[in-house]
């Protein structure tokens, strides 16, 4: 048995094998984030976080200790009511999706979903969650995640949750919208002026050089960037073009 530790406040747990905490400790380390976020590891078959990182208390005004010790899940019981609903939705869709994937592909694949939380001092801020699976048994059954929470209150939002499932196979990602569905074929999820400029970067061009074709400005075309992986919940151009492509949505 290992342990990982938090160099900044040497806060350590010794319930994660010494392999996951190598192959963890890296991305702690690095802190390649981007706004306030933090870490931390969840054992599915003991329903138990086994690892929080200390930056959760500048967020979310919860310590690690709190955390880990919770009888409840810890991000349900404090989920707001209208999110909550939709989130148990989303997850029997992902709970069907996922499982589809052979086993050998599973670990390949990344989910994320946002949220609104009640904070220790009762106040709601939405959150980025994205996990990662880092092992699974002989039967497919997941051991650990790796997860990551964002804070991104100041992002432009709908009160709709959206879920989404990544992986290196274009014919395998899963976008899920409570109520407008964004997984169904064919969806209309962007407008004409987006899949203007997502057709200019699915062939390769730059921001700047979609603005010089389009005759529109280099913000312009960023915000508008910015608003499709916002709808679809996807956190890269890349994986929004598979998507875009997947759908047949350049072709409308």
């Amino acid at each position: 048995m290992g342990h990982i530790t938090d160099k900044s406040t040497e806060i350590a747990t010794t319930e994660v094998p010494l392999e996951y905490a190598h192959m963890v400790e890296p991305y702690l380390l690095k802190r390649l984030d981007f706004g306030p976020s933090f870490y931390f590891i969840y054992h599915f078959s003991r329903s138990k976080y086994v690892y929080v990182e200390s930056r959760i208390e500048l967020i979310l005004q919860f310590t690690p200790g709190e955390m880990m010790s919770s009888q409840k899940n810890f991000f349900l019981s404090r989920m707001h009511p209208d999110d909550l609903h939709q989130h148990q939705q989303a997850m029997k869709e992902w709970q069907k999706f996922f499982f589809r994937i052979p086993i050998s592909e599973r670990n390949y694949y990344s989910t994320s979903f946002d949220f609104r939380f009640r904070k220790k001092n009762g106040q709601y801020q939405r959150m980025l969650q994205q996990l990662i699976f880092i092992e699974h048994d002989s039967e497919g059954n997941l051991l650990y995640s790796l997860e990551k929470c964002t804070l991104i209150s100041h992002w432009e939002k709908t009160k709709d949750l959206v879920l989404c499932v990544c992986g290196p196979n274009a014919n395998k990602i899963l976008i899920s919208n409570h109520t407008s569905r964004l997984n169904g074929k064919n969806s209309s999820i962007f407008t004409p002026s987006e899949i203007r400029i997502l057709r200019l970067l699915s062939n390769g061009k730059n921001s700047l050089q979609v603005a010089n074709q389009l005759n529109i400005s280099i913000h312009t075309v960023n915000t508008h960037r910015r608003n499709m992986l916002r709808k679809t919940g996807i956190t890269s151009t890349i994986l929004l073009v598979k998507f875009a492509k997947n759908k047949d949505l350049l072709n409308n």
